[in-house]
């Protein structure tokens, strides 16, 4: 600052962006003010809007955004993913399906991290539909794709389209993370599709190395939970009932998974 750099365009762009990601979305929102009308960049937006995210201020996003249209910038690619995921949290479905008719209008192809946003927004706004048709318009998804398509389906209680999707995945050599399996066996546990969220967990640990979590766990507690029509022990369980050694060792012996520091109470 005391050089001057603070007029610099890429220094106070940067500022913006250094606070945001420290987490500090009101010193971000400060250093922007403090840049000139005159001399803000769809840069600047952008380097803000990206705070806001960070910061899960979803609503304050959806403000700046309208402020950066109507200031007559036209919104990057950062700004638009930055907006949808904003609008996937808030479950804005009117403004997210307008940002995708001003994207089909402008852009000649859109990007796999744009089309991955839009899956995403798409499902968590309920229109599970609209999802589907862009995760399968696409040509380039990726293991986020693959993820956020998952826990959408998750999310809609489609546990058989959700395994349809995981096994797509594989084949195209996606190696699944723990938030994929999350997803599909989320998908599973809303189904009540037991046997098949066990074959999922087992490929989790054995075939993708991939560690157990309490979301792993919980989900397949609540499919045994629906297998068995009781959806209220599934609850129970996720809430801690667990922890109950009788409990515990009856699922062990069902082949439900349960994990070691539970059966160590048994």
């Amino acid at each position: 600052m005391k050089l001057g750099f603070q007029y610099d365009e890429h220094v106070q762009n940067s500022l913006i962006s250094f606070y945001g990601k420290c987490g500090e979305p009101a010193m971000a929102r400060l250093a922007f003010d403090r840049v000139e009308a005159e001399e803000r960049t769809t840069a600047s937006w952008s380097a803000l809007l990206a705070a806001y995210t960070k910061a899960g201020l979803w609503r304050e996003c959806l403000e700046l955004f309208g402020a950066m249209v109507l200031d007559g910038w036209r919104p990057d690619e950062s700004s638009m993913v930055s907006v949808l995921s904003a609008c996937a949290h808030l479950g804005s479905f009117d403004v997210g399906r307008s940002i995708h008719c001003a994207l089909l209008r402008n852009t000649a192809r859109l990007n796999t991290i744009m089309q991955t946003s839009l899956v995403d927004m798409y499902a968590k706004c309920g229109s599970i539909e609209k999802a589907t048709t862009v995760f399968d318009a696409m040509d380039g998804k990726n293991a986020w794709t693959y993820s956020a398509m998952l826990s959408g389906l998750a999310l809609h209680g489609d546990g058989r389209k959700a395994l349809q999707v995981f096994d797509a995945m594989v084949r195209e050599g996606h190696a699944p993370d723990a938030a994929a399996y999350v997803g599909v066996l989320n998908a599973c546990s809303r189904d009540g599709l037991l046997e098949d969220g066990l074959r999922c967990f087992d490929r989790m640990r054995l075939e993708h190395k991939v560690a157990p979590n309490a979301q792993h766990y919980c989900n397949e507690w609540r499919a045994f939970a629906v297998a068995q029509s009781e959806p209220l022990l599934g609850f129970a369980l996720c809430s801690g009932s667990h922890s109950d050694p009788a409990v515990s060792n009856k699922f062990r012996k069902l082949g439900v998974p349960v994990p070691e520091y539970l059966l160590k109470q048994t």
